[in-house]
């Protein structure tokens, strides 16, 4: 089962490419809508933007702790997904959202002037008004191998981004910052194209504007698989496209860092089939992540021992390769 959360300005309907492989290829995809999505058109002074953050870890646990009721929506499904075998996999905000169930932080900016957050694409891509997601009811979708079209599954009749009310006297206290948000039902992750460390890498602007862009990935120890491009130069950081490694050079545990070359924020149109986002359209750079992440998440997920050893070895041995892999482990007998 793999939960993924979206960048910012999405919805479940977007990923179609990534959620389409993956589901065709024996994984149930499930994707909330998160609070910042387009759709939900929450204005920017709304009382929950400075925890939007907060809200988007919510909205995978919710989903998380909702299974039983989620797979009981789909015809077909009930006693087919294996719930000990469950990785967490995110683009852009979605990455840092997903992180934080693999076990990193979120810290706070000392010298911030301000604690909220604006309706500002955190990652490379544009802003809101140029993304253009797909139309539609309901707040969740599954996705299973066999029905990659199924009507979407709203939960308890709410949108799945409205988790935590602000009201709620607890809400403040829940999205204290350095919280540990791990969550021990997931095995693995998948990070793409995920913000690094803030503090001084950041801009002025990202550290008035987004005081959630300061992650401690010292306790990240989940195995995970980051991506990048290292042409994705984020306006956000002082920094090159190396800020988008830090959670692979800075986290403990098994660990692999893909490198697509010349892949920008959409890294080939990852977000969706024809989106107006993407800005380094290559169906090619497409389909050689999905055979990395379907590889990679087999093997992670303990589904087949032998399907990331031979990518790797497809991807060392290949004369024009379209990126470059590393890895790290925590002993020798790691996977």
């Amino acid at each position: 089962m793999i939960l993924f959360s979206h960048g910012f300005g999405w919805s479940m309907d977007g990923y179609a490419p990534l959620a389409d492989h993956w589901a065709a290829n024996g994984f149930v995809v499930l994707q909330p809508t998160h609070l910042d999505s387009r759709r939900l058109g929450l204005p920017p002074g709304d009382p929950r933007t400075p925890l939007i953050w907060r809200h988007r870890v919510d909205d995978l646990r919710r989903v998380l702790d909702n299974l039983t009721t989620l797979e009981s929506s789909l015809p077909g499904l009930p006693g087919r997904v294996d719930r000990t075998r469950i990785a967490v996999a995110g683009h852009s905000w979605g990455a840092q959202t997903a992180s934080t169930l693999l076990g990193a932080r979120v810290l706070p900016h000392p010298d911030s002037p301000r604690a909220d957050a604006r309706a500002v694409d955190p990652g490379n891509g544009p802003d809101a008004e140029t993304v253009h997601p797909k139309d539609g009811p309901g707040a969740d979708a599954v996705y299973s191998k066999h029905d990659t079209d199924a009507d979407p599954v709203d939960l308890d009749g709410r949108r799945g981004a409205d988790t935590v009310h602000p009201d709620d006297p607890g809400t403040h206290a829940r999205g204290g910052h350095g919280e540990d948000l791990s969550d021990p039902r997931i095995r693995a992750g998948v990070l793409i194209a995920m913000a690094g460390e803030g503090g001084a890498n950041l801009t002025p602007f990202a550290k008035e504007h987004f005081t959630h862009l300061n992650a401690s990935f010292a306790a990240m120890s989940t195995p995970a698989l980051l991506i990048t491009g290292d042409r994705d130069q984020s306006p956000l950081t002082v920094r090159g496209p190396d800020w988008l490694t830090d959670g692979y050079h800075l986290s403990p545990g098994d660990k692999s860092l893909l490198t697509v070359f010349d892949g920008e924020h959409s890294l080939g149109g990852i977000s969706g089939y024809d989106v107006a986002e993407t800005t380094d359209e290559n169906p090619d750079r497409v389909a050689f992540i999905q055979r990395l992440t379907t590889a990679y998440l087999h093997t992670a997920l303990g589904v087949d021992d032998a399907a990331w050893p031979a990518a790797r070895k497809r991807l060392a041995d290949d004369a024009t390769p379209l990126g470059h892999l590393e890895s790290k482990h925590r002993s020798s007998e790691g996977w």
